[in-house]
């Protein structure tokens, strides 16, 4: 049976309460990912009576940017105490909860296909803006209550154990840096005080090989769509290791350059631009000219080299300054970037107790680019089922 589709002007309608009595100052705003966030605008001075309020289980959206960012930033408002968001926001509500829930109506909203409508939609303005009865006359698919309630809990669920594997690998990366931080900045287990044997060496003389990656040829796209991670620095933000890229290479694209594939555990840097992003490679994997990448001889523990470059961003950046706009530590420069380097002993310790914690988040990871594979998945078939 074809699924009921209704426009979605049939179940949403605009609210327009203004913050008259400055019930809160809390102002939010909503990012391209579609949550709520502290607005970075700057309203000193700014009436905030004007504001719009938003309650829970209210929608708010900014109709501005959608041809500019090409999503429509909308979200769903889930707390309990009320907050304001910009008078040029879109702030609606559902009509009837019994015929449409607002959380599987968010779900709608986080399709990918839904913002590329929006964005065909677009007015001509710079920015590319969306208004109101466009967004109405947009359709959505409305099975019944009971099945909306079921999706809804099976993306949640899905959602939830990707956040509770978030802090776990949160909790796991802040014992590996108090376990550092005793080691090698308090010297705890050696009476507080750093033990005369210790040395100070480069990052040319832990490493087996230092590697500036490259990008294969573009032009033939037989190099590219395999499954060889090809990392990027998108690819390095917010993960100990990077487990998905943007990007991946195939084996002929491997084989044009094979003597930059980096083997798992190695210690990938930004080093051009976005200098001192710092991750860690899942499996064998190549990255492109940004980014210098440190293979550890064998008896140096990644995972203490990993943590030193991770407290080293400031210094990162001002090295590769240079009277240049544009930041840039090459691969000579960063081979000579001091590392203390501890006694055999000591390095085999540390690496005994961190490397579960490391194996452990890396795991975690994996599960999580699988769970977000089974969201997207759930998203796509709302349309289908």
């Amino acid at each position: 049976m074809r699924l009921k589709y209704d426009r979605l002007g049939k179940h949403i309608r605009l609210i327009d309460n203004r913050n008259n009595d400055l019930i809160t100052e809390r102002v939010l705003g909503i990012n391209i990912d579609k949550y709520f966030m502290p607005s970075v605008a700057n309203v000193i001075g700014t009436d905030l009576s004007k504001y719009k309020l938003i309650q829970r289980g209210n929608f708010a959206c900014n109709p501005m940017h959608v041809g500019r960012d090409e999503r429509l930033p909308v979200a769903l408002y889930t707390d309990e105490q009320p907050a304001i968001v910009s008078p040029a926001y879109f702030v609606f509500e559902i009509i009837d909860a019994a015929a449409l829930s607002a959380d599987y109506l968010m779900m709608w909203f986080r399709r990918p296909e839904f913002d590329r409508i929006c964005w065909l939609k677009t007015d001509g303005s710079v920015r590319g803006g969306i208004a109101w009865e466009d967004l109405c006359r947009m359709e959505v698919p409305v099975p019944p209550i009971e099945e909306q309630l079921e999706i809804v809990s099976s993306y949640q669920a899905i959602t939830e154990r990707i956040a509770l594997k978030r802090q776990i690998n949160d909790n796991l990366e802040a014992t590996a840096l108090t376990t550092y931080k005793s080691f090698f900045v308090d010297f705890e287990p050696f009476g507080f005080s750093q033990p005369d044997t210790w040395q100070e060496v480069t990052v040319d003389d832990i490493s087996i090989d230092i590697i500036c990656g490259k990008t294969p040829p573009t032009a033939d796209f037989e190099n590219y769509g395999g499954n060889i991670p090809f990392i990027t620095i998108p690819d390095m933000h917010g993960s100990v290791y990077t487990t998905s890229t943007e990007r991946f290479l195939s084996e002929k694209g491997v084989a044009t350059q094979a003597n930059k594939t980096l083997p798992e555990n190695s210690i990938c840097v930004s080093c051009i631009a976005s200098v001192g992003l710092v991750c860690l490679t899942a499996e064998p994997s190549q990255t492109n000219q940004q980014i210098n990448s440190i293979v550890c001889k064998k008896n140096i523990s990644p995972f203490y080299i990993y943590i030193k470059m991770t407290t080293l961003t400031d210094y990162l950046k001002q090295l590769g300054a240079g009277g240049s706009t544009t930041l840039n530590v090459n691969k000579t420069l960063f081979g000579q970037i001091p590392i203390l380097l501890p006694d055999e002993t000591v390095m085999k310790e540390f690496h005994r107790k961190v490397e579960p914690l490391f194996s452990t988040i890396r795991k975690n990871q994996y599960e999580m680019q699988h769970l977000e594979a089974l969201k997207s998945l759930l998203l796509t078939q709302l349309s289908s089922r």
